[in-house]
């Protein structure tokens, strides 16, 4: 009998050791709203529904289909034309409230810049678009792409838990380095974003322990 205790003790630690080792983070689903630009927006101009959106003075959004987009059938597209004055930075932003917990996070999406200047020739240097994550306020995150007329798709999971008090943001920044003369178009487009969220999961240091004890206080209660 004692032998097939300790074989069943045995047994059972390294079924323990082999589940916590194994051990998956698994994400919900998408937190943001309106995150392929897909709802109406009534016709409000710069209306983003779901986002808070700054917009560049004298410029305005629209939601292009026809092969423009990257997932589903619109995108979101901000252009402004024809100018050669320093403008300030336009940003589109969406602040998702959490419960305060340490997270995994899962954030993707697509992001497209370009800068045409005088004559419509294309300018790689000329403008920027960065795309962030927050955590109440603190960096997370942050990846800046030039204006190269080209579809950028990024990915990023947090290697380790994010202490989150209050929400976490997705911010869009773009802009155009200042002192570039005439621009003829001035334009950024962002679609198929994500955001999924994972508590995290306890260390399997912490399974073992909790394992451990489970089968100490079962073998004594056998020798009761």
């Amino acid at each position: 009998m004692k032998l097939m205790r300790l074989a069943f003790v045995c047994a059972a630690a390294a079924l323990l050791v082999v589940s916590a080792s194994h051990a998956q983070i698994i994400f919900g689903p998408n937190l943001l709203q309106n995150n392929s630009f897909e709802e109406d927006t009534f016709g409000i101009p710069n209306y983003v529904p779901g986002w808070d959106l700054v917009p560049v003075f004298g410029g305005g959004v629209d939601f292009p289909g026809g092969g423009e987009q990257r997932d589903g059938d619109k995108a979101f597209r901000f252009i402004t034309g024809f100018f050669s004055d320093d403008r300030a930075d336009g940003s589109l932003c969406q602040t998702i409230s959490l419960a305060p917990d340490f997270y995994y996070f899962n954030f993707s999406g697509w992001v497209k810049r370009y800068v045409l200047g005088d004559g419509f020739v294309l300018k790689p240097d000329a403008g920027f678009v960065t795309v962030q994550l927050k955590a109440d306020g603190n960096e997370v995150m942050s990846w800046t792409y030039k204006s190269d007329d080209k579809w950028n798709f990024f990915w990023f999971v947090t290697p380790q838990q994010v202490q989150v008090q209050n929400s976490v943001t997705v911010n869009i920044l773009w802009g155009t380095k200042p002192g570039e003369g005439v621009k003829t178009f001035d334009v950024v487009l962002a679609d198929g974003f994500g955001l999924q969220a994972a508590k995290v999961i306890p260390e399997p240091a912490s399974l073992l322990a909790l394992g451990a004890g489970v089968l100490t206080l079962a073998a004594r209660r056998r020798r009761i």
